[in-house]
């Protein structure tokens, strides 16, 4: 995805990059914190590996944050981009399937699954991570780790500032969102990373609102 940017009427606007994942015809998942600085558009790219060209673009995309979303403690990290169009019968182009049930790895029973990111001269490609323990990932918040978060820690690969809402795939299924990182170093060993987990209940509820139904007073039906 493509964001421009402008922080004050003074400033000439820029354009900054971040990651997503198609979850439906029309709908693109991210992370909430790539809008933490309010862009003036965002634009979506779709079936290429390369950011800048080729693929399908889409202009005039909307988009909502959760309501619940903390920028302090990262918490529903989550927001959902809409297109003005619909993915259907794009070449390479196609939803992902969700994970509803959360995984639960130790270092008995790891649970490997990738990010796509780590970018090379602005192409994507995987990275693989293992799920971290509740007790690794507190460490790296350095705090208690809210129910909508968890962590993952690096195996070959990593990811960087533009991976930010990248899609982590465990099992085939989209569990994930990667979330922003200020700064991230190639020489780490198995750096930790949080990432917006799915089926958490609080996000599980903005993916799939429930619907509303009026019912009409019984004197009146």
């Amino acid at each position: 995805m493509t964001k421009y940017l402008q922080t004050t009427p003074n400033i000439v606007s820029f354009t900054d990059y971040a990651t997503g994942v198609i979850i439906s015809d029309t709908q693109v998942l991210t992370a909430a914190s790539i809008f933490d600085i309010k862009p003036v558009t965002v634009q979506v790219r779709v079936g290429n590996t390369f950011r800048l060209s080729g693929g399908y673009f889409f202009e005039n995309v909307t988009y909502k944050i959760h309501d619940s979303y903390n920028r302090v403690t990262g918490e529903n990290d989550v927001a959902i981009i809409t297109i003005n169009g619909s993915f259907t019968g794009l070449t390479s182009v196609k939803p992902i399937e969700l994970e509803t049930s959360e995984l639960v790895g130790s270092a008995q029973s790891p649970i490997n699954c990738s990010i796509v990111g780590c970018y090379v001269d602005y192409n994507l490609i995987l990275a693989d991570y293992t799920l971290s323990t509740d007790a690794v990932c507190a460490a790296t918040l350095n705090s208690i780790v809210p129910a909508s978060l968890q962590c993952a820690s690096s195996l070959t690969g990593y990811g960087c500032y533009m991976d930010k809402g990248s899609a982590v795939v465990c099992n085939n299924r989209l569990y994930g969102i990667f979330r922003l990182i200020p700064e991230c170093n190639a020489t780490t060993k198995q750096p930790t990373h949080s990432f917006a987990k799915l089926p958490a209940s609080s996000i599980r509820s903005f993916i799939f609102p429930k619907k509303s139904y009026f019912a009409c007073p019984c004197n009146t039906c």
